[in-house]
């Protein structure tokens, strides 16, 4: 079954970096990895697929692989749900007085874009890391060359092209 979305980001953001974690950006991507899709198309993309920035690739694709590899190590079973901790805990109160709470606390969030530290040891923001890494992806990326048989395929496929065109 081949399955195929497409992860837009709001019409009305302006600008990359201008998510909320309520907005649907956050939970296309969980929806789009809990389907299992193999294609995703519209990363990066802005204004209903009219605007594309580099750094928001960067940003959508860590939302996307965020949600792929949380559900790729989804357990469910009673340690994970913790209902008897959730009933415990009742409407109102909080968890981090629990024993699970603390016992899960530091394997349950993995740091991201938005974790990074500056010098003085404040959070940067998330569109700065992600310029920057689109900066040194531009600077440092050298793709690796084609296989000889796919370089002449691909040469064929440009000459055919060139003899239809004329």
């Amino acid at each position: 079954m081949f399955l195929y979305f497409v992860f837009n980001r709001r019409s009305s953001a302006r600008s990359p970096g201008s998510v909320s974690t309520t907005s649907p950006d956050v939970i296309v991507p969980l929806l789009i990895s809990a389907a299992g899709a193999e294609w995703v198309t519209g990363i990066g993309l802005n204004r209903s697929f009219t605007l594309l920035y580099p750094e928001a690739i960067i940003l959508d694709d860590e939302l996307y692989h965020r949600a792929r590899y949380a559900l790729m190590t989804l357990d469910v079973n009673a340690e994970t749900l913790a209902l008897d901790v959730t009933k415990k805990v009742g409407p109102g109160g909080h968890y981090l007085a629990q024993k699970h709470t603390r016992k899960h606390m530091r394997t349950a969030m993995v740091p991201g874009l938005g974790h990074q530290m500056d010098a003085e040891g404040a959070y940067r923001h998330p569109l700065d890391v992600a310029r920057e890494k689109v900066q040194w992806i531009l600077e440092h990326y050298q793709p690796e060359p084609l296989e000889a048989a796919k370089q002449a395929e691909l040469t064929q496929i440009l000459a055919a092209a060139d003899r239809e065109i004329g």
